[in-house]
């Protein structure tokens, strides 16, 4: 099925290509022509056509737009933390990053991962219950690394994307621990602890597992 049959798009793709840049800020498109923006638009949606279930699709080439400068897109599923993991590995690597647009698009997969409709961004509606919210995301970065730097480059992105995977995932259990753990501590606190000190601990476990603090690890 055509990406464009259910996508609500202009028929020439106008709608699609304002929503890929709605959030760069004018500036950072000045001397980008009508026509290098709708490349940039439909090359990641062509690369985003077949994506299998949970696997981020990562790749480094020369910049279509830009002489001399690299261009990185990322398809996967939206999660948090996306924008930052991957731009402080590229810092790590000293790559300069010129340009960052990272569209969320709704969007409808078969089975199989190919793409059947984009049917806008997150921040228009709700996804439906067939539907994927995935992050797209198009960096323009300084130089043009050799072929053995680009696998390189793409392989510690990919990386990167599944640490934050790992994170997301295992989040909501590493906060029912802490919770946990400030139960305990309040239903049978040490005998050997002064009992203001066990009650600031018990405060400061539940604070952190009410939002307010990005559990990435715990050990015990």
């Amino acid at each position: 099925m055509n990406p464009d049959a259910e996508g609500n798009e202009d028929t020439d793709g106008a709608a699609f290509v304002a929503r890929y840049f709605e959030h760069v800020p004018a500036e950072d498109l000045v001397g980008w022509p009508p026509s290098q923006a709708a490349e940039v638009a439909f090359g990641h949606r062509e690369f985003a056509r077949v994506r299998p279930p949970a696997v981020p699709k990562v790749r480094v080439f020369a910049s279509p737009t830009h002489p001399g400068q690299a261009s990185i897109e990322i398809v996967t599923d939206d999660m948090p933390f996306l924008v930052d993991s991957v731009t402080q590995e590229l810092a790590r690597s000293d790559v300069a990053i010129h340009l960052v647009v990272h569209p969320q698009f709704v969007v409808r997969r078969d089975l199989n991962g190919q793409l059947l409709a984009v049917s806008g961004t997150l921040d228009a509606h709700e996804a439906p219950a067939d539907a994927l919210v995935e992050s797209w995301m198009h960096l323009e970065v300084a130089g043009r690394p050799d072929q053995n730097a680009e696998e390189n480059l793409r392989r510690d992105i990919v990386r990167v994307l599944q640490d934050v995977r790992d994170a997301v995932e295992d989040w909501p259990r590493m906060r029912a621990h802490a919770a946990r753990a400030a139960d305990e501590l309040y239903a049978d606190p040490p005998s050997a602890v002064p009992a203001a000190e066990t009650s600031e601990v018990v405060d400061f476990l539940r604070w952190l597992a009410d939002d307010h603090f990005t559990f990435l690890g715990y050990s015990e």
